[in-house]
């Protein structure tokens, strides 16, 4: 989610560049890949980024809620059967 903040603070810096048809980095960049290297998202990188990064933190959020309820359902048996 950061790196499509940054995108709109250091666009020349931040991206997704590709060279030679593969992927040579992505998010942001001190010094960005040299010219045969090309930036292929463009500004559609923002919407993009802070939709996966929305999408990750959703996920985790729901996969940790999730373990908590397991593991407290666990201690309830275990401390049943002690």
């Amino acid at each position: 989610m950061l790196t499509g903040l940054l995108k709109g603070v250091f666009p020349a810096h931040t991206g997704t560049w590709f060279q030679d048809g593969r992927m040579i980095a992505s998010g942001t960049q001190l010094y960005p890949p040299p010219s045969p290297a090309h930036e292929v998202l463009g500004m559609w990188y923002i919407p993009l980024m802070l939709t996966v990064g929305s999408l990750t933190l959703l996920a985790t959020t729901f996969i940790i809620r999730t373990s908590l309820r397991i593991s407290q359902r666990w201690q309830a048996k275990l401390s049943r059967g002690a």
